[in-house]
C-alpha cells in the first residue's frame, strides 16, 4: 500500500502523507538540535551562549572518563538516538516479521563500533547480544538491566509507528514496541515510556489536522487502558518474566505503580496546558521532572514532557522544538527528538524544511520512512555470525581513505575521510564511512600496542602507582539457599546482611545465580583504587580484557580469565 493511497480520500489542511514521510527526518532534526546542550555533552553552560541558527558546530568528548578525545561535530550531525532509530528501521525493512532477531543479532552488536554517545544501559545490552546472550540472562548484571528505565527505548519507537500506520488497533504496535524495548531496558519506566510515546504518535497521525490545543494530553488520559496494559510480546515471554520476577520480587505491582505514576504526570501536564493556567512551560517541565530531579532521563518522564510540549506548541511547532532542545537540565537531544516527531505527527513536516538542508543523511531518513509505510519487502539473507561481525568491524577500523568496506547486513561502505585526533592520551584515527544506502558512520580507532610480557614493577615504578586495597569478594553460586544453609548450620557462619539475591559475610558476598553460563563470572574480586587514570591503558598493554561500565555501579572490570574478574572502583 502506498503512502498516497492510504488517505487519498482525506482532504485536510496538512496532508497526512507529510506527517508520516517526515517522521524520521524530524527525529534527527530534534536530535541534532538538542545534542550540543545535552547534559553529558556540556558544550554550552547556558543555552543562551549558543550561536543562533538551525544547527551549530561544536566539540564533544568522544572518549570516556579514562581517555578523553575531543571530536568536532559538524552542524546537523546526529547522535546515538538517531543511530538507534535507523538501526530499528533498517531491521524492519531488511527482515520484515523477523525484525527483532535481526536487530539483536546484527544491528545492536555492530552499533558498539560506531555509536555516538549511547547510554550505559544500551551499551551493556549491545555487549550482551554481541556475546549471544539476552541481557536478562546475565546474572552479574540482572538487577542493573531491570533497573534500566531510561529513555533509550522510547526515543526509537517511530519505525514501529510507521510500520503500523493505518492499523485499527494499537495492540500489534504495542507488541513490537515492547519487544524492542526489552532488548535493552527492563524497568517499566522504559517500556511504558516507549508505549506512551508510540501511542501518542499513533493517535495523532489518525486525527485530522490541525489538532486542537491540549487534545493530545486529554486523549492520553482518557485512553490510558490502551497504552498501559502489558503487551502480549511480554506476557508470552516466560524467560523474561521469570527473570523480571527474580530481580524485582513483584514486577506486575511495579508495572501498575509506574502506570499510575505516568497518569499523574499526564494529569499535571494537562492541567498546565489549560488556557486558564498561568504556569510557564519551563516551570511545568521542572514540575514533571523533565529538567529537575533524579529521573530527568527516564522513559516515562521524557514521553510525558514531549507530549506536553507537542500539545502546548501545536500552533508553533518550531518554538516547541527550540524549547526542548535548549531546556537546561534536561536530556535535550532525546527530548527534542521525541518532541519534534510528535509535532510532525500532529501538524505535518513542512515546518522542518529549513532544517533539512544541513541534516546528516536526510535522504536516507526520508526514504526509510516511505519504505516502512509502504511495507518494504525484505530480501532473504542469512544472518552473519558474531565472529563475522567482529571481523567486519576489525577490517573497517584498519581501512584507509578510498577503500570499500563491508558492513553487516549486506551493505557496502566507502571510507570517505580519515583524520587523526590528538588527545592527552595519544592520537586516534576517526574514519568517516558512507554506506551504499546513504548512512554516514564514524569509527574511532586507537592505535594498538604490542602487549609486553609481564614484569615485576621496579621500586621506582611502584612509587608512581595508585594505592589499591581489596574491598571484598563476590562469589556466584547456583543454589544460594543451600550454600547459606551449609555455611550457617555446618560452619556456624552467621551473615552480616542478606536479601533473597545475596548474603554477606564480612566483605565476602555470596550472590545467587541459578542460570550461570559461560558469560557469567564465578568469582569477582572487588578492589578500590585511589587513582584509575592510567589503569585501563596499563591493563590493555599486558593483554587484559577491559569491560567498561561493569556491574550496576559502572565500575571497570578486568577479566583475568573467564571465571575471574577484578572489579575496580574509585576509593
Amino acid at each position: 500500500m502506498s503512502v498516497g493511497s492510504i488517505w487519498q480520500s482525506e482532504r485536510v489542511e496538512h496532508r497526512r502523507e507529510s506527517r508520516v514521510e517526515g517522521l524520521l527526518l524530524s527525529v534527527a532534526v530534534g536530535d541534532a538540535l538538542g545534542w550540543p546542550f545535552e547534559r553529558r555533552a556540556r558544550r554550552f553552560d547556558d543555552a543562551d551562549e549558543a550561536p543562533l541558527g538551525p544547527f551549530v558546530r561544536w566539540e564533544r568528548n568522544a572518549g570516556n572518563r579514562f581517555r578523553s578525545l575531543p571530536e568536532v561535530i559538524e552542524p546537523g550531525e546526529y547522535s546515538d538516538d538517531t543511530q538507534m532509530v535507523i538501526a530499528v528501521a533498517r531491521a524492519r525493512a531488511a527482515a520484515g516479521r523477523d525484525w527483532v532477531r535481526y536487530l539483536r543479532a546484527v544491528e545492536l552488536p555492530f552499533l558498539l563500533a560506531y555509536e555516538r554517545g549511547a547510554g550505559a544501559a544500551v551499551k551493556r545490552a549491545c555487549r550482551a547480544w554481541a556475546s549471544g546472550t539476552p541481557p536478562w540472562e546475565i546474572g552479574a548484571t540482572l538487577d542493573t538491566y531491570f533497573n534500566a528505565g531510561a529513555n533509550g527505548a522510547a526515543m526509537r519507537v517511530v519505525p514501529h509507528v510507521l510500520w503500523h500506520v493505518g492499523a485499527g488497533s494499537f495492540d500489534h504496535l504495542a507488541d513490537d514496541v515492547a519487544e524492542d524495548a526489552i532488548s535493552t531496558h527492563g524497568h517499566p519506566r522504559a517500556i511504558l515510556g516507549a508505549l506512551l510515546h508510540a501511542f501518542a504518535h499513533w493517535i495523532s497521525i489518525s486525527q485530522p489536522a490541525p489538532i486542537p490545543y491540549g487534545w493530545l494530553l486529554r486523549e492520553l488520559i482518557n485512553r490510558r487502558m490502551e497504552w498501559s496494559r502489558v503487551p502480549r510480546s511480554v506476557v508470552q515471554n516466560p524467560d523474561w518474566l521469570d527473570a523480571a520476577e527474580k530481580s524485582t520480587g513483584g514486577y506486575p505491582a511495579l508495572w501498575r505503580a509506574t502506570a499510575d505514576e505516568v497518569l499523574k504526570m499526564l494529569e499535571t501536564a494537562s492541567a498546565a496546558a489549560d488556557p486558564a493556567s498561568l504556569k510557564a512551560p519551563a516551570d511545568v517541565m521542572a514540575e514533571l521532572g523533565v529538567s529537575r530531579g533524579r529521573e530527568t532521563g527516564s522513559g516515562t518522564v521524557c514521553a510525558v514532557g514531549a507530549a506536553y510540549l507537542a500539545a502546548y506548541n501545536a500552533a508553533a511547532p518550531d518554538a516547541g522544538l527550540q524549547m526542548a532542545a535548549r531546556l537546561k537540565g534536561a536530556d535535550t537531544d532525546t527530548l527534542a527528538s521525541m518532541t519534534a516527531s510528535l509535532l510532525t505527527a500532529a501538524v505535518g513536516a513542512e515546518w522542518i524544511t529549513p532544517y533539512r538542508r544541513q541534516l546528516q543523511d536526510a535522504e536516507l531518513l526520508y526514504r526509510l520512512s516511505v519504505e516502512l509505510v509502504d511495507g518494504a519487502q525484505p530480501l532473504p539473507m542469512p544472518l552473519p555470525t558474531r565472529r563475522v561481525i567482529a571481523q567486519m568491524q576489525e577490517r573497517v577500523l584498519q581501512a584507509e581513505k578510498g577503500e570499500t568496506v563491508e558492513i553487516p547486513g549486506g551493505r557496502a561502505g566507502r571510507v570517505v575521510d580519515v583524520v587523526t585526533i590528538e588527545s592527552a592520551k595519544g592520537a586516534a584515527r576517526r574514519l568517516q564511512v558512507k554506506t551504499k544506502d546513504g548512512q554516514t558512520l564514524y569509527f574511532i580507532s586507537w592505535p594498538r600496542e604490542e602487549a609486553p610480557k609481564y614484569r615485576v614493577p621496579t621500586v621506582a615504578t611502584q612509587r608512581h602507582r595508585a594505592a589499591s586495597a581489596i574491598h571484598g569478594v563476590d562469589i556466584f553460586v547456583r543454589d544460594l539457599p543451600r550454600a547459606r544453609q551449609v555455611l550457617e548450620e555446618i560452619l556456624n557462619l552467621k551473615p552480616d546482611a542478606s536479601t533473597p539475591r545475596w548474603v554477606r559475610y564480612g566483605t565476602t558476598v555470596l550472590r545467587g545465580n541459578s542460570d550461570m553460563g559461560d558469560q557469567v563470572p564465578t568469582f569477582n574480586l572487588r578492589v578500590e583504587v585511589t587513582n584509575t587514570a592510567n589503569l585501563v591503558s596499563d591493563a590493555e598493554k599486558v593483554g587484559i580484557h577491559v569491560e567498561q561500565d561493569y556491574g550496576p555501579h559502572g565500575a571497570i572490570g578486568l577479566r583475568i580469565e573467564p571465571g575471574f574478574v577484578v572489579v575496580i572502583r574509585n576509593a
